[in-house]
């Protein structure tokens, strides 16, 4: 679903299951990006870490993630 929502922007994307977190890496627009999101009865926690060529997104990146969980979660 995602995948096929972002395929023009994501490439590379790794992902697995590590107990109750799944780890992530892709690469979008030339920029890695790695981190995991992890599930809980009450919550989603993401982490990851955010290269320096990448900072000035920041708000945009953790707007994006936040959209797109919310609307998962809800569905």
């Amino acid at each position: 679903m995602l995948q096929q929502k972002f395929q023009n922007q994501v490439s590379d994307l790794q992902q697995s299951w590590d107990g109750d977190t799944l780890r992530f890496h892709f690469k979008t627009y030339g920029i890695p990006l790695a981190g995991g999101i992890t599930v809980s009865d009450q919550d989603l926690k993401v982490d990851g870490d955010l290269p320096f060529s990448a900072m000035m997104f920041r708000g945009k990146i953790e707007s994006s993630i936040r959209e797109e969980l919310e609307r998962l979660v809800a569905a």
